[in-house]
């Protein structure tokens, strides 16, 4: 069985044009910046971390790429462009503070805004963390926002029987 970032990638690859444009909004240590810039050599990646150890982090390891723009910002505050791809990895950077999360609340805003500006189409990864306290908080409520979307497919994979365990949450507008 697939791990949810291994189904996250190999959905990515079958969603993601060349030319497109793409957010990850919460790039950690690089290694979704990195599947992202392989997908869209014409197009344009855009990095964003509200840590500066991650910025750093993950410049450092994608120097071969000159089509990422780093953005040193809260995923609630998503640059101006019109992707096709938004994609979030919640929780604390590996290797990094554990107590420094996502939170909810700037979650939630982020997923408002990316709902807004997305490329009709177009479709937002969030992987799930709920093995810790915000990380459960955030699950639930994103859960419940999920409810009330009726213009988007939701598809929420579990790989794991663990309630603990991540997830991966799929949001796909409807055409």
């Amino acid at each position: 069985m697939k791990t949810h970032i291994e189904l996250a990638h190999e959905i990515w690859r079958t969603h993601v044009d060349e030319g497109d444009t793409v957010i990850d909004a919460t790039c950690g240590n690089g290694y979704d910046t990195r599947i992202l810039a392989e997908l869209t050599p014409s197009g344009h990646v855009f990095a964003c971390d509200i840590q500066p150890e991650a910025i750093k982090k993950t410049k450092e390891q994608l120097k071969e790429f000159s089509h990422i723009t780093y953005l040193e910002r809260c995923h609630s505050s998503l640059p101006r462009v019109t992707p096709s791809l938004i994609v979030y990895n919640l929780g604390y950077l590996p290797g990094g503070d554990k107590s420094k999360t996502t939170m909810t609340k700037t979650t939630l805003k982020s997923l408002d805004s990316a709902i807004a500006v997305l490329k009709p189409g177009g479709m937002i990864s969030i992987t799930i963390y709920p093995g810790h306290p915000e990380g459960a908080k955030e699950a639930d409520a994103i859960l419940s926002y999920i409810k009330r979307l009726d213009d988007w497919n939701c598809e929420l994979h579990e790989p794991s029987e663990r309630p603990t365990a991540p997830k991966l949450l799929l949001l796909r507008q409807k055409i």
